[in-house]
């Protein structure tokens, strides 16, 4: 499933063998640079059953280069700008095929802006967390004199996306 093109995608990767007989290997430096976004930092690959591999450092997504892919997700109507590192941890199994259930990954994510619905929001940092192929972003940020709170719950492991919100949401306050 092709998530996104890039012609001239930069990888830098250094990997050693840790030696100890564990079968690990350490990551002590990586730096992904596509269209869409870059990314660096530091891991390790695990010997588990199967392999993993685990990495944290910063990422920094082009929120408009990012566009086509997040608007299944996001749905269409909303637009996302910016362009901020944010930090990250990320861990999956180094195995094929591959089952969204098994990713794990959690950032910080900085927006410039977000704008869903006619409500818009400015200069946030976005909780991100994925795991057993459910997303859960927090957004709680200061709006027209009030606040604008909204916990949205992607489940990313149908065959068609689908996003809830918690029972008894209040999305805005003195608004």
């Amino acid at each position: 499933e092709k998530i996104f093109t890039d012609p001239r995608p930069i990888l830098k990767l250094s990997v050693h063998n840790e030696g100890k007989g564990t079968g690990e290997m350490s990551i002590p430096a990586f730096f992904l640079h596509t269209a869409p976004m870059r990314i660096e930092g530091a891991g390790l690959v695990a010997k588990n059953n199967p392999p993993s591999l685990d990495l944290q450092g910063q990422m920094t997504p082009d929120y408009i280069a990012l566009g086509p892919l997040l608007a299944p997700i996001l749905g269409r109507e909303a637009v996302v700008t910016g362009n901020r590192p944010g930090d990250f941890l990320l861990s999956l199994p180094l195995a094929y095929p591959f089952r969204k259930e098994q990713l794990i990954f959690s950032a910080q994510l900085p927006v410039d802006s977000l704008r869903f619905q006619g409500a818009g929001l400015r200069q946030l940092t976005l909780p991100v967390d994925l795991n057993r192929g459910k997303l859960r972003v927090n957004i709680d940020q200061n709006l027209d004199g009030g606040r604008g709170s909204l916990q949205p719950l992607w489940d990313l492991t149908t065959s068609q996306t689908v996003m809830t919100l918690p029972t008894a949401t209040q999305l805005f306050k003195d608004v």
